[in-house]
């Protein structure tokens, strides 16, 4: 009998798009058999658990990001690995560069490799209504969760960077969604 191979799957989209939605629809956050590689998580584990930091944007103002929350995410990616589980990549994943440092730690005869993308046909990567929609998207959702990306970043660092996925890449499927975020306008415009 053939062992199926596991499967990395990109979520790839702008913050407050949906991918940690997509994630709980699909049940993938209850899967045992799931690692879900997010920065996000981590940087909430640490607000939860940690008293110097009060919000997930407390994290980042400490300049300590980079040290705390990359030697967990890697641990816990190669852990994944060697158990031959799922791995559901939810993070902006915008440019092949991004892209290319989670790709290039694993083999890829070992794996099936998909990217899910959040609204971002070529023309809506660069559509302003859309850009604009992401802006007040992020706002809102830093209201209620305390997690924020200043607009200067969403602007100049993901929009300017964002690739459209490609075979090229190493994809054995790309599939385009619509953002679940019902305040994200996907009308070209």
């Amino acid at each position: 009998m053939k062992h199926n191979r596991p499967s990395i799957t990109f979520l790839v989209g702008m913050p407050a798009v949906g991918k940690s939605t997509f994630i709980q629809q699909r049940g993938w956050d209850r899967n045992p058999n799931t690692y879900i590689h997010s920065t996000d998580d981590i940087v909430m584990e640490l607000v939860n658990r940690d008293s110097r930091f009060k919000t997930y944007d407390d994290v980042f103002a400490s300049g300590k990001f980079f040290e705390l929350v990359i030697p967990i995410l890697e641990e816990r990616f190669q852990a994944a690995i060697d158990n031959n589980m799922d791995i559901v990549v939810d993070m902006v994943n915008n440019s092949v560069e991004k892209r290319a440092l989670t790709l290039n730690k694993i083999d890829k005869d070992d794996y099936v490799i998909r990217a899910i993308v959040f609204g971002h046909e070529p023309w809506r990567a660069q559509s302003r209504r859309f850009i604009n929609s992401i802006v007040d998207a992020v706002k809102v959702r830093a209201e209620s969760t305390g997690k924020s990306v200043p607009e200067h970043v969403l602007r100049k660092l993901m929009f300017t960077a964002y690739d459209v996925p490609t075979r090229e890449e190493g994809f054995d499927q790309i599939n385009f969604v619509n953002p679940l975020n019902p305040r994200i306008k996907t009308n070209p415009g």
